[in-house]
């Protein structure tokens, strides 16, 4: 079709010109008038370069159009005879030069610019050319790596130019290709001292100028090493070596093996470190041990855990550090004997790890090593490394020194006053890596002595406390599947054993007794009547103090994940025929009434009562549960508890007190005064936990006995804190229509003392009974003056939630005016207000307008999307109407430089528009056509770059 246009056109002697102006400027007429202009550009240059001009200076041609023909001109394919338009453009119209400049894509363009517009724009005043002409043939500089880096070397070369553009060239070696161009290590040398990020972004693209060329380390150690903060005197924490820095994680570590420059500097430094840090006695020979902080971290949890900038930079000592001495380079056999004199316990752990990696090459420094009585005693950091040492090079060490070391650990500790225990098990921690067939006759005898005593060796490491997540000693899994008698074989062995944290064969940390406890709770949870069964023998076999209550609490949270209120826990894996919800409580309540140890721990009975209650429902035993209640609270007057013990008691006793007080209003019952009194006494005090769970349930309270919950809520609200006001606000919710009075009692008490985190509940529940008839607007008025912005927002979220009812919209829609047209209108009340937007009815004109005066005056993206989706939805039903807000959207919204993302929404904005432009086209209407380009265009001004998108459908 476009082509039998363009043929018309030629036929009739039309220029580009005028058939663009032969039309209304719609977005439907771009294909065209790119077919024509393609057309023109082949046939005849001096015909083609007139009708381009004049297409750019007609005033009366639509701006979109024009930009149609300059970005179109960047497609063609460059020649000295287009010099002239282009030159023209540049002095003509800075915006369209612009977008022609960037839809340049051809390489020839490259030389063109270079013979034509670099000298033009270097006669310029000014660097804004300058910049875009930069950042414009970086597109090429891969086509043209040599002009482009003489182009950086010329600005880095220039004070006045370099800082301006040190990002942008940054940037652009990202993905630059071309590492061994010359003239780039002093584009880098430039950007690396210049750097004054956090995280630098010329760490990848320096690590890749390093990879390829072997040039650079000088660099990259003032890259890493390059935090200058005054107020910082930590070493440590100046230290730039996080693996997101760099291309690939491992590049900096295994730099540091080929970089005798790196590993010197960072030895040195490192030492300076250590004398920050000397924190042992002066008599010792290992004043620092930073050994945790090493590659020995991973022996102490999972490999994948965050790694800080210190941990990489040991990461790199040692891995120096052992590829020098695999190599067994010069530099290696210079420096190794010097570094095992060190005080610092990690380059001894480094050295030991890297002679492990070549022990032929270092038999006289590991004899150094292994006979150094200071290195032997370091138990718990390098046991485990030392030992493979001695397992690894003792067939290769003279029988002098095997002797000798064989003598020094059998006569460890005997001069410091030390348990048998400790020194033996050291000993023999020791002795058991050395092969047998080495061992002297007085060590030998000595690990016999010790197998009699049921002493067995172990090859494990000594885990740090804080080092990863510590497993159960035994996995759930096989538990599941223990007979009783295994079962409590289990919970006997771990009953004694020691709580020390120790690294299995998979590397992952098992604990001891606690960690046990833990599996069994899941046990239950999982699987309550077969835990049940259990506790009776638990409790006679008198196994631990903790099994019996930890297989109560998971039963309990087993039925309070089925009847409660308890959230679904990713742990929790139930068996598949679920048992009885009713026999498993019933089991719960055998248990507690059987007495014994169960009732050593009452909060723990208490939980069982509550979640009976729930289970039980209409045919809960409301007079069992009262009676173990009321034992319960006599328990708790026992003066030989902590005061945080009674806390936590008094917590789960109220809770089950509402909970089976609400069970007794539901059996239409008038529950017992007893413990409607206790409830009043305990409510004094609580945790946060449990002022939450008795105000959530304290509306159904208040309903049927209001003066037992308002004693309660009472007693509460004199102790609340920041989190529990939105528990405080529902229970004022939900009474503020039946009793005002007594709510705005507690409103007052917001105000009267400045309790600033409860304003915008106040806005809410007052703006409600404001609604309802029980507040005046004037009274509202005066406070939302008073309480400022929180307040306001409360408000907001109430009128824009109601305004689609019929009885109080007029109200809504008066104070949402009111409270946008507010100078000091928020960002929150936007944010509430635009939810009248998702209402999808009708909004007056005066309320849109209103709101988006309001937007002007804040950055509320939510705010805008949430009215641009509105009005696209209003646009598919009546487009001429949406224009007008359309130009109000554009007007307030003021050119910042984050527009882009300020305005949100902006797929529904490019709908909304499309709509009117179809309306436009198919009405003939000029006048709507044109209000429409002219929005389009504010638009475009603001940044917002998606309205392209309108006209890229059409192109």
């Amino acid at each position: 079709m476009e082509n039998f246009i363009v043929h018309d056109v030629l036929k009739k002697n039309l220029s580009l010109c005028d058939f663009i102006l032969s039309h209304p400027p719609l977005p439907f007429i771009r294909p065209t008038v790119r077919v024509l202009f393609f057309h023109l550009e082949n046939q005849d240059q001096r015909k083609f370069v007139r009708q381009v001009r004049e297409v750019i200076s007609n005033d009366d041609v639509a701006m979109h159009l024009k930009r149609l023909v300059a970005e179109s001109l960047g497609e063609v394919q460059p020649v000295s005879a287009l010099w002239p338009l282009v030159r023209f453009l540049f002095n003509q119209d800075a915006t369209l030069f612009k977008r022609f400049l960037w839809r340049t894509s051809h390489p020839d363009w490259f030389m063109f610019f270079e013979e034509n517009l670099f000298p033009l724009i270097q006669s310029q005043t000014g660097d804004s050319w300058h910049k875009e002409y930069i950042l414009k043939i970086q597109k090429w500089m891969n086509a043209f790596p040599d002009a482009v880096v003489q182009h950086w070397l010329r600005i880095v070369r220039d004070p006045a130019l370099a800082d301006s553009f040190r990002w942008d060239i940054t940037r652009a070696l990202i993905e630059f290709a071309y590492w061994k161009t010359d003239g780039l290590y002093e584009v880098f040398s430039y950007l690396v001292n210049a750097e004054q990020d956090e995280y630098p972004l010329i760490g990848g693209p320096l690590s890749k100028f390093i990879a390829a060329t072997g040039e650079g380390d000088d660099l990259l150690w003032i890259l890493i090493t390059r935090k200058s903060d005054t107020d910082e005197y930590d070493l440590k924490k100046k230290l730039l070596c996080s693996k997101n820095v760099f291309v690939k994680d491992d590049f900096l570590v295994k730099r540091f093996g080929k970089s005798n420059l790196l590993l010197e500097n960072a030895l040195g430094l490192f030492s300076e470190i250590c004398s920050e840090y000397q924190f042992r006695y002066k008599e010792r020979r290992f004043l620092t041990d930073f050994t945790s902080d090493s590659s020995f971290r991973f022996k102490l949890g999972d490999e994948r855990r965050y790694s800080s900038d210190f941990n990489v930079f040991l990461d790199c000592i040692e891995y120096g550090l052992i590829s020098n001495c695999r190599a067994n380079s010069n530099w290696w056999r210079e420096r190794s004997h010097s570094l095992y004199l060190s005080t610092e316990l990690s380059i001894v752990y480094f050295l030991i790890k890297a002679c492990c990696e070549n022990p032929e090459s270092n038999i006289d420094l590991i004899g150094d090593i292994v006979t150094d009585v200071r290195v032997l005693k370091e138990r718990f950091s390098i046991v485990s490394s030392l030992g493979k040492l001695m397992n690894t090079a003792y067939p290769l060490l003279s029988a002098e020194v095997q002797d000798f070391n064989q003598n020094c650990i059998l006569s460890l500790y005997d001069d410091e006053e030390k348990t048998d225990d400790y020194k033996n098990g050291y000993k023999l921690d020791l002795l058991q890596w050395i092969p047998a067939m080495y061992r002297t006759v007085e060590a030998q005898k000595f690990m016999d002595n010790m197998l009699e005593k049921n002493w067995l060796p172990e090859r494990k490491t000594y885990s740090l406390s804080g080092m990863g997540l510590v497993k159960s000693p035994w996995p759930l899994e096989q538990i599941n599947k223990l007979s009783k008698e295994g079962f409590l074989t289990l919970l006997k062995h771990f009953d004694n054993h020691s709580d020390n944290w120790e690294e299995d064969l998979d590397g992952d940390l098992r604990g001891g007794r606690e960690q046990l406890e833990r599996a069994v709770y899941r046990g239950a949870v999982n699987d309550p009547t077969k835990y049940m069964s259990f506790v009776d023998d638990i409790i006679n076999a008198n196994v631990g103090e903790r099994y019996h209550c930890e297989i109560l609490s998971g039963v309990v949270d087993h039925l309070d994940h089925r009847f409660g209120n308890l959230n679904l826990s990713n742990s929790w894996s139930p068996v598949e025929l679920l048992p009885d919800g009713k026999e498993v409580a019933q089991l719960l309540l055998d248990t507690v009434h059987e007495g014994g140890k169960i009732w050593d721990d009452p909060s723990c009975v208490a939980d069982v009562v509550r979640v009976v209650s729930n289970v039980f429902e209409d045919e809960s035993p409301l007079s069992e549960l009262t009676d173990i209640l009321i034992k319960l609270d006599e328990l708790n007057e026992d003066n030989n508890i902590d005061e945080s013990s009674r806390k936590r008691r008094q917590g789960h006793l109220l809770q089950s007190i509402i909970a089976v007080l609400t069970q007794s209003y539901k059996e239409h019952e008038s529950g017992s005064e007893v413990l409607k009194n206790i409830a009043c006494h305990r409510s004094i005090r609580l945790d946060s936990y449990s002022k939450s769970y008795v105000l959530s349930r304290l509306p159904f309270i208040i309903y049927h006995d209001s003066n037992l919950g308002w004693k309660i809520f009472d007693n509460i609200f004199l102790e609340i804190d920041d989190d529990g006001i939105s528990f405080v606000e529902a229970v004022l919710y939900n009474n503020y229509s039946r009793t005002y009075p007594k709510v705005k009692e507690y409103l007052d008490c917001f105000v009267d003392n400045h309790i600033e985190e409860a304003y915008e509940s106040w806005g809410r529940i007052s703006s409600l009974a404001y609604l309802s008839g029980h507040v005046s607007w004037d009274s509202l008025c005066l406070h939302i003056e008073q309480l400022g912005k929180d307040c306001a927002t409360g408000c907001a979220q109430v009128f824009a939630t109601n305004i689609d009812k019929k009885e109080c919209m007029e109200m809504c829609e008066e104070g949402l005016l009111y409270l946008l047209l507010k100078d000091s209108v928020s960002d929150d009340v936007v944010n509430r207000a635009a939810k009248i937007f998702e209402k999808k009815i009708p909004v007056s004109d005066e309320l849109i307008y209103a709101f988006l005066d309001a937007v002007s005056k804040t950055k509320s993206r939510i705010g805008v999307r949430r009215f641009n989706d509105w009005l696209a939805q209003r646009a598919a039903m009546n487009p001429c109407w949406a224009i007008a807000p359309c130009e109000r959207l554009a007007d307030v919204c003021i050119p910042k430089t984050d527009s882009y993302f300020y305005m949100s929404g902006r797929e529904s904005l490019i709908c909304t528009l499309t709509e009117i432009l179809r309306e436009a086209d198919e009405s003939d209407d000029e006048e709507l056509i044109m209000r429409v380009l002219n929005v389009q265009d504010k638009f475009l001004d603001l940044g917002i770059t998606d309205i392209e998108q309108i006209y890229t459908d059409y192109n």
